[in-house]
């Protein structure tokens, strides 16, 4: 801002702004009580698996609308603290500009105060009047300078004021939940979302809850085919359990899938690990991102957090990996590093497959337990009690009973339950691929799977890596300890890197520092090839 802006700037249009601001907060608070009001306290009286999914996507919607509120009146706060700051240095250049004036003193466009000195053939021929004409204009000057430093002090606190409310609206919009994909606030459609009427949904919910839905297969689909596509869509997002063989709806599994993959931003299209980390990098990333803002969301969501930890050793030594296909030099490297020369002994079709194999592991991460978070949000302990009913065998009880911990609030109950999701991560989803890993082409994967336990390191700071655990550097070689077997994987985390993960979070602002920090930033550090 400068000299001119300040002297000019209206700012009634920034008050009538954030007047505005003010006005969409209340609306979003007035939409939140009418879900309290006409919708939860309601549902409030149902039972029922359906019963707890609606009360916690309701809920969810409740809780968003009270963070939107809170974020407009943030953003009218900053406005008002820019109006009150911007006011007080225009009042004092209005200040200084009457003081020129009412002195006579000239002001010129960039702000500068000077005194005009009486032309020499116009002074006094008496010396002591000509001395007492320039002693005047000394003083003038004198005064002038001042004047010109009080323009300044105010330009500056102007500009100050006009930098601190870039920088906090520019703050409050990266963590805002109104913006759309572009990056644009989309406050008309998120209060035309948050001021509609709520009867249709809570009619629907109370359907899914008691006994619309015909039970008869013959009623059951013609019922299903005179809803309207929207109609569908909220009985799905009331309880997809409750309308499962019907046409267009997928089996849970797969919907808890698909519902992760449109939470995380992932195109479908997009994700195929067969085809190698270039094709499918974009959609890498995006899952750690997904954990990072599950757990930035609702830090109970620790397994969420330890993944996005995990996720900088795992995405670089993936990029290790395509380099050396892409003909990184390994005998070059500046720092040797014992083990990964053995690489060079596989083809560029071997190393490829292991490539793939570890996308294809992510990928089943995401797919299982990735997936049952995004069931969780959507739909409480129902979601994955549903899950449950339908195949007890892949989703045993003891899995319910590992989420209905994280629900809990306890922090005890909290940590076992993520802990739990963590043995199912290692010892449910993952084990069969690192067979695969180990048996690949006899020797060769025996061969990788050296290599791989000997550049295994924790991503937790403070923790060992793997061979560091047992024993020391590269011990793993000839005791016979594989990160690739569960067992010993197992022992190693369970041991040494979640305690150290759990103690990691006991400092909050030390774990959202680490948790937050990109995923290439943190790769860089585990990555060896160039």
């Amino acid at each position: 801002m400068d000299f001119a802006h300040l002297r000019d700037v209206k700012l009634e249009s920034v008050t009538e702004a954030g007047k505005d601001w003010q006005a969409v907060a209340k609306a979003f608070d007035q939409a939140r009580q009418h879900i309290e009001e006409s919708v939860l306290k309601p549902i409030g009286t149902w039972t029922g698996t359906a019963a707890t999914g609606a009360r916690h996507s309701f809920g969810e919607q409740e809780l968003q609308l009270q963070v939107a509120a809170l974020e407009l009146q943030a953003v009218q706060k900053v406005l008002d603290g820019f109006v009150q700051a911007v006011t007080a240095a225009q009042q004092e250049l209005q200040w200084a500009l009457t003081e020129a004036s009412r002195r006579g003193l000239a002001v010129d466009a960039n702000g500068t105060v000077t005194a005009t000195p009486t032309p020499v053939d116009q002074l006094p021929k008496n010396a002591a009047l000509r001395q007492e004409a320039a002693d005047s204009y000394r003083a003038e000057a004198a005064y002038a300078a001042t004047l010109t430093a009080d323009i300044a002090a105010a330009v500056q606190a102007a500009t100050r004021a006009d930098a601190k409310c870039a920088e906090e609206l520019g703050k409050l919009a990266g963590e805002s939940k109104l913006l759309d994909g572009s990056g644009r606030t989309g406050l008309a459609g998120a209060v035309q979302a948050a001021t509609k009427d709520l009867g249709e949904a809570t009619r629907l919910a109370g359907a899914v809850e008691g006994d619309a839905v015909p039970t008869d297969p013959a009623a059951r689909s013609a019922w299903w085919g005179a809803l309207t596509p929207d109609q569908r869509n909220l009985f799905l997002d009331a309880a997809p359990w409750k309308v499962q063989g019907l046409p267009g709806v997928p089996p849970l599994e797969e919907y808890y899938k698909q519902l992760a993959m449109r939470k995380a931003g992932i195109d479908p299209s997009k994700w195929h690990p067969d085809q190698g980390l270039d094709f499918n990098d974009e959609t890498v990333q995006k899952v750690y991102a997904w954990y990072q803002k599950l757990w930035d969301e609702n830090p109970d969501f620790q397994w969420a957090g330890m993944a996005k930890l995990a996720g900088a050793p795992v995405y670089g030594g993936i990029h290790d990996l395509d380099e050396f296909i892409k003909g990184a030099d390994v005998g070059g490297l500046v720092t040797p590093v014992p083990g990964v020369g053995l690489l060079s002994t596989m083809s560029t079709d071997e190393v490829q497959w292991f490539e793939n194999k570890f996308l294809h592991m992510q990928k089943d991460i995401f797919d299982d337990v990735g997936s049952m978070h995004a069931a969780y949000q959507q739909y409480g302990v129902a979601g994955i009690e549903a899950l449950q009913q339908q195949d007890q065998h892949k989703y045993p009880p003891e899995l319910v009973d590992a989420w209905r911990d994280i629900d809990s609030g306890d922090p005890k109950r909290v940590a076992a339950g993520n802990a739990a999701l963590l043995e199912r991560e290692q010892t449910k989803v993952l084990p069969d691929s690192y067979r695969d890993v180990e048996n690949y082409h006899g020797p060769v994967g025996e061969t990788f799977a050296e290599v791989l336990s000997a550049m295994t390191k924790s991503p937790i700071p403070g923790g060992k890596s793997f061979n560091g655990y047992y024993g020391g550097e590269w011990s793993t070689w000839w005791d016979d300890r594989y990160v690739t077997d569960t067992n010993d994987r197992m022992d190693w985390i369970r041991k040494d890197m979640l305690p150290k993960y759990q103690q990691l979070l006991k400092n909050p602002v030390e774990a959202k520092t680490l948790i937050d920090t990109p995923l290439l930033d943190r790769a860089d550090q585990y990555e060896i090839l160039p």
